[in-house]
């Protein structure tokens, strides 16, 4: 069920990305080397990317796939140091 939740997590970062810099999803895939459909999908949470798919996704975005994953970590923490990280990769997103 985590799995799931993170995975929803890292496409809603990935969608707000892509609409963000207004690519459209079939242009983004292009660039990625991956299905319009698939990345729909990812988008959605329906599906899981691998660490070079990500990796890709994030360059073509302009970010690092560190901060992608950073950005969907579920707040709040008990560690304060690393929370503010989060946040300060949220904002870097926004």
């Amino acid at each position: 069920m985590a799995q799931l939740a993170s995975a929803v997590r890292v496409g809603e970062v990935i969608l707000g990305l892509r609409l963000r810099r207004a690519f459209a999803r079939p242009a983004l895939a292009r660039l990625v080397g991956v299905s319009s459909n698939y990345l729909g999908m990812v988008e959605a949470g329906k599906r899981t990317l691998s660490l070079s798919t990500l990796d890709r996704i994030a360059a073509v975005l302009g970010v690092s796939s560190a901060l992608i994953l950073c950005a969907a970590l579920p707040l709040p923490w008990k560690d304060a140091k690393l929370r503010d990280w989060v946040l300060l990769g949220r904002a870097l997103v926004e």
